[in-house]
């Protein structure tokens, strides 16, 4: 079952399937290697201390809002979330800052198929942390951090 992302993030039926997430039972993050200019997902081994490669966000393929697929650079990735869908279905999200067009958030998948973004940008570039209730991702930089610029909670 894919996701029509019809007024929530863009109107489109795009090609992002539910995320997989009993195939992935330990710990996962978005991260810069060491030594490398590609994000990527990873999944912690806890046995063996390392990260196993899910994904990579190097050049990717994007479509932003109802625009066509093309290839971007992910600059920076962060504030992943995971959206569950009535239908039972889940679904991953993080704020991607995209070479061509700024931060947008995104919905990805397990497999090397392309971004889907949101048309408009986020509020604020490389968010820290998210999560998302109901059908609102809520996102932040700094939170709690007293006269720190983007020092507040917002949302999509």
């Amino acid at each position: 079952m894919r996701l029509c992302l019809v007024a929530w993030v863009v109107a489109r039926c795009g090609a992002v399937e539910p995320f997989d997430c009993l195939s992935f039972d330990l710990p996962l993050q978005i991260l810069l290697p060491s030594g490398s200019n590609e994000y990527e997902l990873a999944m912690l081994n806890l046995e063996l201390n390392i990260y196993e490669l899910v994904r990579s966000f190097g050049n990717v393929e994007v479509a932003v809002g109802a625009g066509p697929v093309g290839t971007d650079v992910v600059v920076e990735a962060n504030a992943a979330a995971m959206y569950y869908a009535p239908s039972g279905s889940e679904f991953a999200l993080a704020a991607f800052e995209l070479s061509s067009v700024g931060t947008r958030l995104c919905y990805f998948d397990d497999g090397e198929t392309p971004l889907e973004c949101f048309d408009t940008p986020l509020n604020i570039d490389n968010p820290y942390a998210a999560v998302v209730v109901n059908r609102t991702y809520f996102y932040a930089a700094n939170l709690g951090r007293r006269g720190e610029e983007n020092s507040q909670l917002y949302s999509v």
